[in-house]
C-alpha cells in the first residue's frame, strides 16, 4: 500500500487535468498512488487520461 495518495478532484476539469497529472507523475518521490474522482463530469475525462495504470485510479461518483 502506498504511504501517500493524492486525490484530484475531475469534474470537467480537462483543461488542467493533464498538467496537473503529468506534474503528480514526474515527482521524484515514488511512493504514491494517484486518485482521479469524477461526480457527473460531462468532458469523458476517462477517455483522454492514464487511468487504471499502476499508479493511477480513476473512480467515477455520483
Amino acid at each position: 500500500m502506498p504511504k501517500v495518495s493524492v486525490i484530484i478532484q475531475a469534474y470537467n476539469s480537462m483543461n488542467y487535468l493533464p498538467k496537473t497529472l503529468e506534474s503528480v507523475l514526474k515527482q521524484t518521490f515514488t511512493d504514491f498512488e494517484v486518485l482521479i474522482i469524477n461526480d457527473g463530469s460531462t468532458d469523458n475525462y476517462k477517455e483522454s487520461m492514464k487511468c487504471e495504470t499502476s499508479a493511477v485510479v480513476c473512480d467515477d461518483v455520483s
